[in-house]
C-alpha cells in the first residue's frame, strides 16, 4: 500500500494563524501531525490594536495591566528560533526578555520594563 497520502486539513489557520494538518502513516501505524504558522494572519491588526491599547490597558482596580498582545505567527517564529514556546509556563524569563527587547516593542501594550517574579 502506498505511503504517499495527503495530509488532511484540520484547521486552515485563517482565524488563528496556525494551520493544523494530519495523516495516518500505515507503515508505522502512527498519526502524523503538521503545524504551520502563517506569517501574515492578524499581525497588522494586532499591532494596530496594541498601539491603541498603549497606556490604557489597566483593569478597573488598576491592580492588573495588559502588557502585550502576541500574534500566533510571532509565537511560531519564537518556537522555531528558540526551540521552546516562551508563552508556556516555565518560560517566563524568556518571554520577559523578548518583550523587553526593542525588536519586539510593537507587541507591547504597556510601558516600562517587564520582570518575572518567582
Amino acid at each position: 500500500m502506498s505511503n504517499d497520502y495527503k495530509f488532511l486539513v484540520i484547521d486552515d489557520g485563517k482565524e488563528t494563524g496556525i494551520r493544523e494538518e494530519m495523516k495516518f502513516d500505515w507503515s508505522s501505524d502512527q498519526v502524523l501531525r503538521r503545524t504551520t504558522y502563517l506569517p501574515s494572519t492578524g499581525i497588522n491588526e494586532t499591532l494596530d490594536a496594541n498601539k491603541q491599547f498603549l497606556n490604557n490597558g489597566y483593569s478597573p482596580s488598576r491592580d492588573l495591566q495588559h502588557v502585550a498582545s502576541i500574534p500566533m505567527a510571532v509565537i511560531g517564529l519564537w518556537i522555531e528560533r528558540y526551540g521552546v514556546d516562551p508563552t508556556q509556563k516555565g518560560n517566563e524569563k524568556l518571554l520577559a526578555r523578548l518583550l523587553n527587547d526593542p525588536e519586539w516593542s510593537e507587541l507591547r501594550t504597556g510601558r516600562g520594563v517587564l520582570q518575572f517574579k518567582e
